[in-house]
Order: structure tokens, then C-alpha cells, then sequence
């Protein structure tokens, strides 16, 4: 299933020193070009010549040029290099992980695009659903799977809920809620959710009475809000919306301990007991923590 969308961040934009040197015109054809490529059957990446490229992005071949040479644009028509990305976490280089092989013909693509899409395929493993891992035998019809967030606070649309994509329980999993009054908060399922989609954040293994106290107040305030994804009535809506609370909260580097750290100092990396407190809660829903996105 292709994306909807892309993430789109401003600041990012106006402050990448690559694009920065470009033209006013380049800078508007890459937008146009990241449509492009993001509409790909892969993702990130097109391996028609570039000439066709900007042809289908509807931009002079001039400004495809430009920003090739700027190296906004990765690729060549001929002889392009692989794309190879060292992951790092916690101040520590990871194995090099070759995610484009460029082969003989044209390659082109957006390394921004490229990145971003391994790190979510590689969160999402162990929310897909496989022969020992079903949705709901009753599920709504018509309920779309989660795809990647935007960021927080939008006004809430009409768009369909559903809920958590598994039943089944595996192994160090809490117990599943089994009912839907949104007036019981779902603590297990909430756990395993996060522990899913935050894989690189401190699992928690103790679930006591004050952590079951923060949950069960953002369940509440979160119930009552009006801004995506929360605002929901029903406890299946619920769980919907508290997944896509951790997926962007899984696509921040800040939250998931990816960003640099201060001098002399270990990188920060948000806990479940950050995530449900009333501060934290409100910044991360306030998108204070998702300024290193796309």
C-alpha cells in the first residue's frame, strides 16, 4: 500500500545547508521531486534516467541538474554509487547497512526518504501481522493498518478507528484488555504498544501502582482532547490512537535517544513513565521533541 503522505518539517527544510545553496527555483523543484520519488514503488528511489525524472515531476531539467550537483539529489544516470548508512545509537556507530544498490542504469533518490523508511520498517517487524500474529477476527471493516504519523495537533478528522492490531499474547507481554469502556484504562495493552513501536526505549518491567495511576490520568485527559490523534470515545478508538502517539513518538530522535548528547553527558531516551507524565505527555503532543524529523 503506497503512503499518503510524507512528513514535512519547515525548519529542516530552510536550514539544510545543501539546499540553502541553491537557487529559489531548485528549491521549489525539489519539493516537486520528492513527490516524485515518494510515490515510488521504491521508496525514496527512481531508476529512470534524469531526464524522465524531471519530466514527471514537471520541472526544467536545469533545476534537476542544479540539484544534483548541490548533492540534494542523490544519484547519476550512470555509475551512481550505493547508498550505505551506518545506524547509530546512543553515541555509537552501528554496521553499515547498504540500503540502495544502484546497479548499472540510472538511479536517483531522496537519502532522507531512503533512511527514514528502513528505520520505520525495521520499528514496525514486530507490529506486522504474520501467521502467529492475526488482527482481530471481528475488526471494522474497512479499517486501514497504521501507516507513518504526522506530527501532533492537527484538529481531528472523521477518519475511521480500530483496534489494537493483535490479540495475541507473546512472550514478556502483559496481559490484553478485553473490554471496550473507554472508563477502564487499558494498562497492559498500552504497555505492549509501547514496548512494540519503541523498541529502542527502556522496556518496563514493573507495573505498579503509580505508573498505573499516570496511565490511567493521560488515558483520561487524552480521551478528552481534541487534537490527532486523540479525542475518542470507545476503548478500541483508544488504543488506535495512543499507536500513533508511539509511532511519531518512535520516529523522534530526541525520544528514542538518537540525537547527539551534550558534552559529558549520556544521550537522553524517554521511558514509559516520561511519556505519561503530564509534562512530558503535553510537550511530546506539542511536537516539541520531533523538530530532527523530515
Amino acid at each position: 500500500m503506497k503512503r499518503p503522505s510524507f512528513q514535512f518539517y519547515p525548519a529542516d527544510f530552510r536550514n539544510n545547508s545543501k539546499l540553502r545553496r541553491c537557487s529559489p527555483a531548485a528549491r521549489g523543484a525539489w519539493v516537486d521531486i520528492m513527490c516524485v520519488l515518494h510515490d515510488s514503488d521504491e521508496y525514496g528511489v527512481c531508476r529512470w534516467p534524469l531526464v524522465e525524472l524531471a519530466q514527471s515531476a514537471g520541472v526544467p531539467i536545469k533545476l534537476a541538474r542544479e540539484l544534483s550537483a548541490k548533492d540534494v539529489l542523490k544519484g547519476a544516470d550512470q555509475a551512481a554509487l550505493d547508498y550505505v548508512f551506518t545506524p547509530r545509537h546512543a553515541n555509537k556507530d552501528g554496521d553499515p547497512v547498504t540500503l540502495v544498490v544502484a546497479g548499472d542504469g540510472p538511479c536517483w533518490y531522496c537519502s532522507r526518504f531512503v533512511r527514514d523508511e528502513y528505520v520505520r520498517q525495521r520499528r514496525g517487524q514486530s507490529t506486522r501481522y504474520t501467521s502467529d500474529n492475526q488482527p482481530p477476527k471481528h475488526a471494522p471493516d474497512g479499517v486501514p493498518m497504521s501507516s507513518p504519523m504526522p506530527p501532533f495537533g492537527e484538529p481531528q478528522g472523521d477518519g475511521a478507528s480500530s483496534p489494537s492490531s493483535s490479540t495475541s499474547k507473546s512472550k514478556g507481554q502483559l496481559p490484553m484488555s478485553s473490554g471496550d469502556d473507554v472508563r477502564e484504562c487499558p494498562y497492559g495493552t498500552l504497555a505492549n504498544l509501547y514496548h512494540d513501536l519503541m523498541p529502542l526505549n527502556p522496556k518496563m518491567k514493573v507495573l505498579n501502582a503509580a505508573r498505573k495511576s499516570a496511565m490511567k490520568a493521560r488515558w483520561n485527559e487524552a480521551a478528552k482532547l481534541d487534537c490527532e490523534p486523540f479525542g475518542y470515545t470507545t476503548q478500541a478508538a483508544g488504543l488506535e490512537a495512543w499507536r500513533q502517539f508511539f509511532a511519531v513518538c518512535s520516529e523522534s530522535k530526541f525520544l528514542t535517544g538518537l540525537a547527539p548528547a551534550a558534552p559529558g553527558k549520556p544521550a537522553f531516551v524517554a521511558d514509559i513513565d516520561f511519556l505519561f507524565s503530564p509534562s512530558g505527555f503535553a510537550k511530546t503532543l506539542e511536537n516539541k521533541y520531533h523538530r530532527d524529523a523530515p
